[in-house]
């Protein structure tokens, strides 16, 4: 199953520029290296997010699973936009009876006869994100501002461990 990030949507992030500007102790009217430290926001939430196998930032998804039943989503999974397919004569149909479990991110739906193209669009991430993920991402966009070669991800992980989903 592929997933795939919603294109040219607004992602409203995790740290401000502020907050990271407060956090690394540069000065509060500087904004001369606001690219760069934007840069490292997103980089650094990527980076945590991939490491979690969590959603941090709520935003829009496009998943493309293989058949219907129960398809499992990214954690946090907050809604179910649309289930479209194509079915045997290539027409685009919309699945409007479908199931959500937001406790174990599952959206349960089923599709009469042949088809192809199953197309989800779905939200998912934290609708509030926890302190201590934002005081992560800052440690580790501060370790990279600071050049330093510390393992930010090992330094952060035990303040956060309880999101963190286990890779299988």
């Amino acid at each position: 199953m592929r997933i795939e990030d919603i294109e040219d949507q607004e992602t409203v992030e995790a740290v401000t520029i502020e907050e990271l500007r407060k956090y690394i102790g540069y000065a509060p009217g500087n904004s001369a290296d606001d690219d760069y430290l934007s840069r490292l926001i997103v980089s650094q939430r990527q980076a945590l997010e991939d490491a979690m196998g969590r959603i941090i930032v709520l935003r829009d998804f496009v998943s493309h699973p293989s058949r219907d039943g129960a398809v499992r989503l990214p954690p946090n999974l907050q809604t179910v936009d649309s289930i479209t397919y194509k079915d045997a004569d290539g027409e685009e149909k919309e699945v409007t009876d479908f199931e959500l479990d937001l406790e174990n991110d599952l959206v349960v739906f089923e599709i009469e006869g042949e088809c192809s193209d199953i197309r989800l669009e779905f939200s998912s991430g934290f609708g509030i994100i926890p302190e201590s993920i934002k005081e992560a991402i800052m440690v580790m966009c501060k370790s990279k501002y600071d050049r330093s070669t510390e393992d930010t991800l090992a330094m952060v992980r035990p303040s956060i461990q309880k999101y963190w989903v286990e890779h299988i």
